[in-house]
């Protein structure tokens, strides 16, 4: 049976259209073993699937980028923009 089904990406953080000074930090949750990118920087994943990565952000709206691979190639995107005041 050839496996379809993609890692699930639970982001806790950053909330949606949250204000952030210079960086955001990113947390969720994904399948163990999963490889994680947070916008295109590999980010590592806990033995439980757990992630927390500060990211950097640029001044404005911005979207936050995180993909998740499972080890077939299937993959899951979630997106959050921030706000950059500063």
């Amino acid at each position: 049976v050839l496996d379809r089904t993609p890692p699930q990406v639970a982001l806790r953080s950053p909330t949606p259209g949250e204000v952030v000074q210079g960086s955001a930090i990113v947390s969720g949750q994904t399948e163990p073993g999963a490889v994680l990118t947070i916008n295109g920087a590999r980010a590592q994943v806990r033995a439980d699937g757990s992630f927390r990565s500060s990211t950097p952000v640029r001044r404005g709206l911005t979207n936050i980028v995180v993909v998740a691979r499972d080890s077939v190639g299937n993959t899951r995107t979630a997106t959050r923009s921030v706000l950059r005041q500063r």
